[in-house]
């Protein structure tokens, strides 16, 4: 886990000392969710969203690192930089409650694609 190590260790001893339910966070709003998610020391929002789109279901979970941004800078605006909160309203606007799937396909596309 390398230097990963310390967070993995402190998220599991919150669950065994009961100061993060896990099951409960499916019963959240993803709003709140992702804010109990990231008060774990080294839990960011794009591993809250991950956790929450791929664990838990939250189908407008977005997360973005460098392949996402990258294809929707390539894709929706290839003439000028867009900032990371820009590119988040984007997705949430543009691909609606189901983001989620939409970004499966813009990372599997970025990835796959010839150069």
């Amino acid at each position: 886990m390398g230097f990963r190590a310390p967070n993995l260790l402190g998220a599991a001893q919150h669950v065994a000392e009961g100061k993060l339910n896990l099951a409960r966070l499916g019963y959240l709003s993803y709003e709140d969710a992702r804010t109990e998610l990231m008060k774990l020391r080294g839990v960011g929002e794009k591993i809250a969203d991950c956790v929450l789109l791929f664990a838990y279901g939250f189908d407008s979970a977005f997360p973005v690192d460098v392949w996402i941004e990258r294809a929707l800078q390539t894709l929706y605006f290839p003439k000028r930089r867009v900032s990371e909160k820009k590119l988040l309203h984007f997705a949430a606007t543009h691909f609606g409650p189901h983001a989620g799937y939409a970004q499966q396909y813009l990372f599997h596309y970025i990835r796959t694609k010839k150069r």
